[in-house]
């Protein structure tokens, strides 16, 4: 997208240049500065404009983000090309002397370019294991997706990796809905139902306690692990066995000489994993592909690299 941007710049006669006090900001890449641009409405015409790409994301450019943008940010008049939308409710105050375009501008910016013949759509050449990744992707609004856990900006300017390239993306993993007994220290039975996340990326299997908060899925490439990383039923049952064991505390009363003693005791109850009802569906994991020299993903979850 930031070549597609340059493009279109140049096409519109703006002539890009650096400029010194530059900085990296996180989430922002500068591609500049000019002193003209045109049809660009703002409040003096004869300062120079700095200009911005935001590139795409999970999440919306929230009113904290714009904020530490303007602390960071050289002074100046500055033009923003996002791929990410503001976060609902969000509005850029006249003073802050920012023009900011929505990924639907930007959009519509790039159709009426190839429409009118200035820029040419064309497919690009993958490599071969790039290839292999497509035929594995697709894309579904049906299916539930975890909330990210890391923060992207935050992760990549805590390694020095501001401005760095990301494209979000969705990783399959499965949700599985466990339905059975533990038992007591005195063959007691207790039914219930758990959810178990197994994440085949990061190898683990962990219980959901709440599957209010998955969220609906975005229209995002989704990859697809390796086919020997999934669980087997049998492994699955093993894991899930030791996972739902649970200790609970009991109160016992012993009677002596003096009268009665109480104590506290822990009693371990153990979940019956041979006759347990198994179920699962896909679900997804939000996550980037981070554009290093040899792409890697990140983890939405566990804010780990994993390779491509």
């Amino acid at each position: 997208m930031e070549r597609t941007l340059r493009d279109l710049l140049s096409l519109h006669n703006v002539n890009l240049r650096d400029f010194e006090n530059k900085k990296e900001i996180s989430g922002f890449i500068n591609l500049g500065m000019t002193d003209s641009v045109p049809d660009l409405p703002r409040n003096m015409d004869s300062e120079d404009v700095i200009i911005w790409h935001a590139p795409a994301g999970l999440l919306p450019i929230t009113i904290s983000e714009i904020t530490r943008f303007t602390i960071d940010a050289p002074e100046g008049f500055h033009w923003i090309l996002s791929e990410r939308d503001l976060q609902e409710g969000c509005e850029i105050e006249d003073s802050l002397r920012i023009a900011f375009w929505s990924p639907e501008k930007i959009a519509k910016w790039i159709g009426e370019a190839v429409i009118s013949g200035d820029l040419e759509a064309r497919l690009t050449q993958k490599k071969n294991h790039e290839k292999i990744i497509e035929n594995n992707e697709i894309t579904s609004s049906r299916t539930k997706r975890l909330p990210p856990q890391i923060e992207l900006s935050t992760w990549m300017s805590q390694r020095g990796l501001s401005g760095l390239v990301s494209t979000p993306i969705l990783l399959e993993s499965k949700l599985w809905t466990i339905e059975g007994e533990i038992i007591g220290p005195n063959k007691e039975t207790e039914r219930g139902s758990w959810n178990i996340f197994e994440d085949p990326w990061s190898n683990k299997v962990s219980e959901i306690d709440d599957i209010g908060d998955l969220q609906d899925s975005l229209h995002l490439r989704i990859l697809k692990p390796a086919v020997s990383s999934w669980l087997s039923q049998e492994s699955l049952r093993e894991l899930v066995g030791g996972l739902l064991n649970v200790r609970r505390k009991s109160e016992m009363e012993e009677k002596t000489q003096s009268g009665s003693v109480r104590s506290m005791l822990l009693q371990r109850w153990s979940f019956n994993k041979e006759d347990a009802i198994i179920t699962g569906e896909k679900i997804l994991v939000p996550g980037w592909i981070i554009h290093f020299e040899e792409e890697q993903i990140l983890h939405g979850l566990n804010g780990r690299l994993y390779s491509l």
